[in-house]
């Protein structure tokens, strides 16, 4: 098998070229990347230098890391985004380890599991934090669902507990105290059937894979992922887990409006998100692609298109080797 079969990506830019990838400093590293982990070029800074930094995706197309020879040092640096050093100068030189010897850094590799088994790994270490967010972002747009205590003071809930334990008479509580009881019961009541709802319409909403779009400096890519929350069992407010399982592998498309399906979705997310623009005469860039169907709505969930996003460009930092956008679309 060619060097071009073996090490460069089925996603790689046309332009890189076998000897380019023969020629690179960083080469007997990626062998060796290549040979354990399966990842291959899929981009790199510049074509001419024997010192450019490769980026290697895996099978599916996620970049993965970055690998180069440092001319200075003559050590060989990896930069991945699963595990940061306690120390550095930056946050880019907490995510880079090297070392003088490939032995010695693929040990380091892999005693610190900087690399991920699979896609659904590289998914969860990597973008954990932002598809927590998002969860939480669609859970509370049902509003608050947690019984708070702090509507009574210490000496309220004193003669309350005295009426339960001690057999005590409700007229012993004022009127103002009573009124507040009754309030309450009748908040709690909303808050359960505000659970319930939001029980019902998130088990609906999770059950099911949703189209993931995701954009990036290289493209675009699609699959779909079933989220899998976990709630705390005596506060449905606070998230415990937030992890998620591939449903139908990534790839690397040219343009969203190949995934035909999504097309009436997207094309409605634009209409809204460029007439929200208008209203706020903001001229910043939102509708991407050739066809102008993938739309940055940010942070954000929108309910009517049941549709949430987390957008890493607005970020000093970032958790991809990539700056990306993701769409999360529950059809």
């Amino acid at each position: 098998m060619s060097i071009h079969q073996t090490y460069l990506h089925s996603y790689a830019d046309k332009v890189i070229t076998e000897e380019a990838i023969r020629e690179n400093e960083a080469f007997p590293l990626l062998r060796e990347l290549t040979h354990k982990y399966g990842l291959r070029v899929i981009n790199r800074t510049t074509m001419e230098s024997k010192h450019s930094k490769m980026m290697l995706a895996d099978e599916q197309g996620f970049p993965i890391a970055t690998i180069w020879k440092d001319r200075n040092t003559d050590a060989y640096n990896i930069r991945a985004t699963m595990v940061a050093k306690d120390r550095g100068r930056h946050w880019e030189d907490k995510y880079t380890y090297y070392a003088k010897r490939i032995s010695h850094l693929m040990k380091v590799i892999e005693k610190d599991e900087l690399l991920p088994k699979n896609s659904e790994e590289f998914i969860n270490r990597t973008f954990g934090m932002n598809i927590r967010g998002a969860i939480i972002r669609i859970s509370e747009q049902y509003g608050e669902i947690r019984k708070s205590g702090h509507y009574f003071s210490g000496e309220e809930v004193h003669n309350l507990l005295k009426i339960v334990l001690n057999n005590r008479s409700l007229d012993e509580l004022s009127i103002e105290s009573i009124t507040k009881v009754k309030d309450t019961f009748d908040k709690y009541a909303q808050v359960d059937i505000m659970r319930e709802k939001r029980r019902t319409e998130m088990v609906d909403m999770f059950s099911k894979p949703m189209s993931i779009l995701v954009r990036d400096e290289m493209g675009f890519m699609a699959g779909k992922l079933i989220l899998e929350p976990l709630w705390a069992i005596n506060d449905e407010s606070s998230l415990v887990s937030s992890r998620c399982s591939i449903a139908e592998p990534f790839k690397r498309i040219h343009d969203v409006d190949e995934c035909v399906d999504l097309i009436p979705t997207l094309t409605m997310l634009k209409v809204y998100m460029q007439e929200k623009m208008s209203r706020n005469n903001d001229g910043v860039k939102i509708a991407h692609g050739e066809s102008g169907l993938f739309t940055n709505i940010g942070d954000t969930y929108l309910p009517d298109f049941r549709t949430v996003g987390f957008d890493e460009n607005g970020r000093w930092t970032h958790s991809g080797i990539l700056k990306s956008n993701w769409l999360f679309i529950h059809e």
